[in-house]
């Protein structure tokens, strides 16, 4: 493959879905004079939106389409106002919302409601009306004053994914709405916009509780919001990079692949095709509306644009005719364009291609197939599309016209099914659209284009969903240095520091993505945004109060912050809170600088956990230019319902973070007492693994100490209401952190933060990233350290610093700080050791080191719902991903829930590697086989009746869950969907009246399918464990046996995610090293290798698997004579004879 010039700083990413947490609330004035305005949808979703509204003080009035777009059906309550639309005419919607502004007041918050079902038509129809509205609520909405705050919020029914799905169910010109709505929000920034995405499946009336909690949203950092059984999700830019060692094979592009390219005659789609052609020498049939007429012969020999126009007026005027400006600049721009074409055909030819020009309207849906027919007669089978067409039409919104949308949309939108009409999709091996980054990020003046290119974005997704064996990308391209992009606009771009592309560069990351990319990223962005805001604010001084509920359940991190028995808010955590809610409300600045940080009562959660936490942020001083400073105040109600102070800081917004600092006294040298420091395990610390960044110690004195870092793989999810935003409150705590360990070993004490005197944030920390925590000393005392913490790279860099920071430090902490893999692990251990009902030397800790290396959350995607029926018989059904998930499922999740839970599983693996692990271990003196295992024999039909039988028995009797694999063999693929399950369970579950609880494993298989199935996570890896929303026997009763299986199978396909955005979590090289050599040298299996490696990680052994440890690697177990000694010599030879 030629070389291309590698290097450049242009970004490449996909759009990703991301986890959100339930919103905060916003307390805001509803005026009395502003109305709300919700368009109907035809379902009960209007009645209860309209009913929430009025309840918080809101005049609503309803907005029906004409009954040939949206039947209506509605029944509205007493006092709910109501309009209707006679017709979709511009001149109708204007004079109707006039009559509306006359007789009920103008409007201050707009809600559209997308109906459930649209076909194309009617959904265009629908999107133009919204995309008119928009236009003609510019002047009341923006006109909203405070201390109210005014609206425009958009809701879609595509799969609650934001289309990313591609189930075929959804209509992807609905998904136009959120192209609209981002636009909006660039050039509305006095107006709230949000635009939603709420799956079908949701009922009306939770649908309107999450509308409403949108509504309230402080956050305008996000624009965009999906909710389904996934949860809250939006899309965001994740950056990715291809591997440019190895073409990926087969990648179909070589001389016999013919292409059909849209508005490939010019531009920078012809370049794009240049390219491809400079390497692959493919074939293309290019597709435009331009005439490609013989040059007259007054133009020949011309290529000055100011000679060439005096000749063309010569020429007019020589017939006799006037030369207007108009017909002059036609004529010009038909022989320019004409020239441009040839010289696109001439340059594919002078490399190695062929090209073919077809000139035809590209919504001339026959006339075009007929034509493409004929050039495919000689060219060969059309084996890809390259979408490249497209016009603008830009201008602010409220200077929009129906025509400027039909420009836009017509040939983006209709020109794809023109193309698609012109070849079979199955025969298809590439499938190229070139979107914009308008669509994924909104323009100021493109919302046409913005709504056409999303709209694109969605039939991307869809059509990958119908046709996987395709490569189909949409390019959501940033702004090119050419094609649409003109001396003005770059100029503007510039101002604003928004990359421009590069054409090289361009076409080299176009065709890079062709041929290195797998084809998972089917929304690629490259490039950055085309606008920012602009940050302007009122002169006035202003203050906010923002709501937030917290509960352990919402925020799964805090189980790794435990002092005690309680969960502990970690100080780092509500500095971020406070930082993180300034950075919402004023989303053109930056949090740089916290001052006068003070933990004035922690958040514990126990019997004192308020019911809701208030935070106050009160303006302290603004400039447009670059700053404002907030004072910020956390607080809640206590229970005299006097208010209790928790935190309290000075926060500092810029518009340009300032260059970053080196630190010039980093102390890189190596203790080596220090290096055997274990902080995590010996007490001086006592954090989960989510805060778990120190690696090495790696010198410590009275003055000073040195840390070596490195945060563990992000778990968004993990982190609830308190996600990463500028401010990382995890990879913050590492400082506090160093404060804790110099205090543990100079004064033999654990210690809290107290206060900081500055927090100082200068970049990012990049995932995965070794970093440094350098801690100077400032003052100590008896009971207090100061000290500052600086976090930076290697050479100094520096990302945060902490500059008199202080904390507590005191002896009678010591009982509190209890390790956290200790405090799992006792968990673990106690609920078996109260099962079971005796000790064993190996088996909790076994099973527990193995829990703990291969599970990495179990999330519960409705804690609420889960709660109700937590301890109770319950039927997981679950996809299959590794051999041991069962058996730590069975392990783990029983424990968590204090419900034993059994395994049904086919009769082969009554003698798999677990088996006769199991078989070894219960083999102890004096212990017992729980039985936990269920098989039956598929070749035997009374073998389900008798497993039936057992379970119905265990579940009634015994109060037991089940766990069954609905496709019993492990999958090979981490896309791979549930596609079968046996309505025996299902059967089972209502006989007994059992909660289906669906549970999906993640994270542990790659994308490519693997040619063998796997034991254990690809890469040893960990697993994540989503436990979905229980689908409960009153559900299933109302359908037939089709919809019940297809019903279940789709939540268990949601839960975790969609499929389409999976994939593994990064492995674990240095423990992969580790059992590879371990199977070499004792040459024993990986399942063992795997048992004997993670017996050795556990932190504090009891001296029985000291002795197995060593008798293992000495073979030495010579004195053993007691039973106990016997079984442990016993054991030692199965794990290294197998």
């Amino acid at each position: 493959m030629t070389e291309f010039p590698l290097n450049h700083s242009i970004r490449r990413g996909w759009a990703k879905l991301q986890y959100l947490p339930t919103p905060d609330q916003l307390d805001f004035t509803v005026s009395n004079h502003h109305v709300c305005l919700i368009t109907a949808d035809g379902s009960p979703l209007t009645t209860h939106l309209a009913q929430s509204l009025t309840a918080r003080g809101w005049t609503v009035v309803v907005l029906s389409f004409p009954e040939s777009v949206i039947s209506h059906g509605l029944s509205l309550p007493t006092g709910i106002n109501h309009v209707m639309l006679s017709d979709m005419s511009e001149a109708h919607l204007q004079q109707q919302l006039k009559a509306m502004a006359e007789n009920y007041g103008p409007v201050g918050a707009f809600i559209h409601l997308s109906p459930l079902e649209t076909t194309a038509t009617t959904a265009k129809a629908i999107v133009k009306q919204v995309f008119l509205l928009a236009k003609h609520l510019k002047k009341p909405l923006t006109e909203v004053t405070q201390p109210g705050r005014s609206s425009f919020i958009t809701v879609s029914r595509l799969d609650g994914n934001l289309g990313m799905t591609g189930h075929p169910d959804v209509n992807p010109i609905d998904g136009g709405l959120l192209g609209l709505t981002k636009t909006l929000n660039l050039e509305w920034e006095k107006v709230f916009c949000r635009g939603l995405d709420i799956s079908p499946h949701v009922s009306g009336e939770r649908a309107a509780q999450s509308i409403m909690a949108e509504l309230y949203d402080p956050n305008q950092l996000i624009v965009e919001v999906g909710y389904s059984a996934q949860g809250r999700t939006t899309l965001i830019n994740e950056e990715y990079a291809i591997n440019r060692t190895s073409i990926n094979q087969p990648n179909h592009l070589h001389e016999d692949a013919v292409f059909l390219v849209s508005g490939g005659g010019r531009g920078i789609t012809s370049q794009c095709v240049i390219k491809l052609a400079r390497v692959f020498k493919c074939k293309f049939i290019l597709l435009g509306r331009s005439a490609m007429d013989g040059e007259p012969d007054y133009a020949g020999g011309c290529s000055d644009e100011n000679e060439l126009k005096k000749r063309i007026i010569e020429h007019i005027s020589a017939q006799g005719e006037k030369p207007t400006p108009v017909k002059v600049n036609k004529m010009l721009k038909s022989i320019l364009h004409s020239r441009e074409i040839q010289a696109t055909i001439s340059q594919i030819e002078q490399v190695g291609g062929r090209a073919e020009y077809i000139s035809a309207d590209i919504t001339a849906g026959t006339v075009v197939q007929e034509k493409v027919a004929a050039v495919a007669a000689k060219f060969g089978k059309i084996t890809g599309i390259i979408h490249g067409a497209g016009n603008l039409a830009d201008k602010l919104i409220q200077h929009k016209t129906p025509d400027d949308f039909e420009a836009v949309y017509v040939p983006k939108i209709m020109g794809l099914q023109t193309l698609l009409g012109c070849v079979e999709p199955s025969q298809l091996h590439h499938l190229v659209l070139f979107s914009s980054a308008a669509g994924f990020y909104g323009n100021i003046g493109q919302s046409d284009y913005a709504i056409a290119n999303e709209i694109l974005n969605k039939f991307a997704h869809q059509l990958k969903h119908q046709h996987p064996q395709c490569h189909i990308v949409s390019f959501n391209w940033g702004a090119w240095d050419g094609g649409m992009v003109t001396p003005e606009v770059k100029e503007v771009l510039a101002q604003r520091n928004i990359d421009i592309i590069p054409l090289e560069v361009g076409t080299q990351m176009f065709v890079e993505e062709l041929a290195f990319a797998g084809g998972e990223q089917v929304q690629v962005l490259v490039g950055g945004s085309l606008a920012t805001r602009s940050g302007s604010l009122e002169p006035e001084l202003r203050t906010h109060r923002i709501r937030r509920k917290l509960t352990l359940e919402d925020n799964p991190f805090l189980q790794d912050h435990m002092i005690g028995d309680h969960a502990v808010l970690p100080a780092t955590c509500s500095a971020a809170w406070m930082a993180n809610t300034c950075e919402q409300l004023y989303p053109a600045y930056k949090f740089f600088t916290s001052s006068n940080f003070k933990v004035l009562k922690g958040i514990v959660f126990d019997q004192t956990l308020a019911d809701e936490y208030i935070v106050d942020v009160q303006e302290v001083s603004k400039s447009a230019e670059n700053e404002v400073k907030l004072n910020v105040t956390v607080w809640s109600h206590n229970s005299k319902g006097k208010p209790q102070y928790h935190y309290s800081s000075q926060i500092q917004l810029l518009r340009q973070i300032p260059p970053s600092p080196t630190y010039p006294e980093f102390d890189a040298t190596t203790d080596e007492y220090c290096l055997t420091l274990s902080p995590y395990q010996d007490g001086a610390l006592f954090h989960g693994p989510t805060f778990q960044g120190v690696k090495r110690v790696l010198n410590m004195s009275p003055k000073k100490l040195t840390l070596e870092c490195q945060m563990p793989a992000p778990r968004v999810q993990k982190y609830g209401l308190f996600p990463v935003q500028t401010f990382d409150p995890y990879t913050a705590d590492t400082a506090y952190q160093a404060m804790l360990i110099w205090i543990r070993h100079f004064h033999q004490a654990p210690g809290l933060p107290l206060k900081c005197e500055k927090y100082e944030y200068f970049q990012q920390l990049p995932s995965g990233t070794m970093y440094y925590v350098s801690m100077e000393v400032v003052s100590i005392s008896n009971t207090h350290l100061k000290a500052n913490a600086i976090l930076h790279d290697i050479h100094g860099q520096v990302y945060l610093q902490l500059l008199g920071a202080e904390g507590t430090l005191s002896k009678q902490l010591n009982p509190l700080f209890i390790p956290a893999q200790e405090r799992e692990k006792n968990k673990l251990s106690s609920f078996w050791r109260k099962l079971l009902g005796y000790e064993h030397p190996v088996l909790y800790a076994l099973f527990t080191a193995l829990y703990q290396r291969f599970v990495g959350a179990v999330v519960l995607e409705d804690s609420q719902d889960f709660d109700e029926i937590k301890a109770t018989p319950k039927l997981y059904l679950a996809n299959h991903q590794v051999g041991i998930e069962s058996l730590l499922f069975m392990f783990g999740v029983a424990a968590l829930t204090d419900n034993p839970i059994h395994a049904v599983a086919k009769a082969e693996h009554r003698y798999s590697w677990i088996s006769q692990m199991r078989h070894q271990l219960y083999s102890y003196p004096n212990s017992q086989d729980p039985e936990l295992g269920l098989y039956f024999d598929r070749e035997n039909p009374s073998s389900m009746m008798t497993v039936l039988a057992a379970i119905k028995k265990l579940i009634t009797e015994q109060g037991r869950s089940v766990l069954v694999h609905v496709q019993g063999t492990c999958s090979l693929s981490c896309r791979q969907p549930v596609t079968s399950l046996s309505a025996v369970f299902i059967d089972l579950a209502l006989e007994l009246n059992l909660p289906i609880v669906p549970v999906k494993f993640v994270g542990g298989l790659p994308i490519e399918p693997l040619e063998t199935r796997l034991e254990f996570p690809v890469g040893y890896t960990h697993q994540d464990y989503y436990l979905g929303k229980a689908i409960y026997p009153e559900t299933l009763k109302s359908l037939d046996n089709a919809k019940r299986k297809a019903l279940i199978l789709e939540l268990l396909n949601q839960v975790g995610g969609a499929l389409e955005t999976s994939f593994p979590h990064t492995p674990d090289l240095d423990f992969a090293h580790k059992v590879e050599t371990w199977m070499q040298q004792a040459g024993v299996s990986e399942a063992v290798a795997v048992l004997y490696k993670v017996l050795e990680e556990i932190s504090n052994p009891t001296d029985e698997i000291r002795t197995l440890l060593t008798g293992i690697r000495e073979g030495n177990f010579q004195a053993a004579t007691s039973p106990e000694q016997l079984w442990l010599k016993e054991f030692a030879n199965w794990l290294t004879s197998n």
